[in-house]
């Protein structure tokens, strides 16, 4: 699976769970949760995403790695090198 795919598909799933059209607007590198988000998501939120992309893309997520989810390219960088080989 191509790295633009993943981030195309967590852009999507973004977008759904918290109803915020990301298309046009995301930068990689924007924190999407907490008091520096513009989408004023918190921690809650964070793990929100986690447990959905937890079963999307089948991946093994432990507490120390939350902060591996604060960008765009941080997921789309954790999700590519922690995917079953399988689902690559």
């Amino acid at each position: 699976m191509s790295r633009e795919t993943i981030k195309q598909k967590v852009i999507n799933l973004f977008s759904e769970v918290y109803a915020v059209d990301l298309s046009n607007e995301i930068i990689d590198d924007t924190v999407l949760f907490g008091p520096e988000s513009p989408y004023s998501l918190d921690s809650m939120d964070v793990l929100r995403i986690i447990s959905i992309l937890k079963d999307e893309y089948k991946l093994e997520i432990n507490a120390m790695e939350i902060s591996n989810f604060n960008t765009l390219n941080k997921m789309v960088d954790f999700i590519e090198k922690s995917m079953p080989q399988e689902a690559k």
